[in-house]
């Protein structure tokens, strides 16, 4: 079901839309446990015209530094993933988001 979502994101406008959560990873789960101090959390979301949504939020622990926010906007697979790669993280969000991340050759 759709809902209003609007998320912020540094040096660029915040960006609303009407969508779903499909899928969220958080870095967490993948290196060292929740006593992390810097980490990074994922989340993906279909907008109701189709397009995928990846907020890409790099947070930290550390006294004086301040979270990264990054949103992108995707209107293909390709799309996606150029502008979000290949990391072990961002495999992981395709996979739970039911996206096939594989080239055949």
């Amino acid at each position: 079901m759709n809902k209003a979502i609007s998320l912020r994101q540094d040096n660029g406008p915040d960006i609303s839309f009407y969508g779903e959560k499909i899928a969220e990873v958080d870095s967490r789960d993948y290196k060292r446990g929740p006593s992390q101090e810097r980490w990074t959390e994922m989340v993906m979301y279909k907008t109701g015209s189709g397009k995928m949504v990846v907020s890409i939020s790099g947070r930290s622990k550390v006294h004086g530094e301040v979270d990264r926010l990054k949103v992108k906007v995707c209107e293909t697979r390709e799309d996606l993933f150029d502008q979000v790669g290949f990391s072990y993280l961002a495999k992981s969000l395709y996979e739970q988001a039911g996206i096939n991340a594989e080239v055949v050759i």
